[in-house]
């Protein structure tokens, strides 16, 4: 057990740890680029839902005064019928 200790000085653990700092940090990198990736996918289907959703609205708006419209010709046809 002596001899472990020995081998184990003190610039030995820091050349350890400074490579698991240099692993650590290109794992942590790799992480935040996919994440950015990931996020940017993300933001890009809000704004194409941001856009459908305006489209869908204004589509309601036309069947709201296509509706409001066959509704009057209906009643004006009523009218005529009786």
């Amino acid at each position: 057990m002596f001899y472990i200790m020995e081998t184990i000085t003190k610039d030995y653990l820091k050349e350890l740890i400074k490579e698991q700092r240099t692993d650590f940090e290109r794992y942590v990198g790799a992480i935040i680029e996919n994440f950015q990736d990931q996020l940017g996918g993300v933001a890009e289907m809000v704004a194409q839902n941001t856009v459908d959703i305006s489209e869908i609205k204004e589509d309601i708006k036309d069947i709201k005064s296509d509706s409001k419209q066959m509704n009057i010709k209906v009643s004006h046809l009523e009218e005529i019928m009786l």
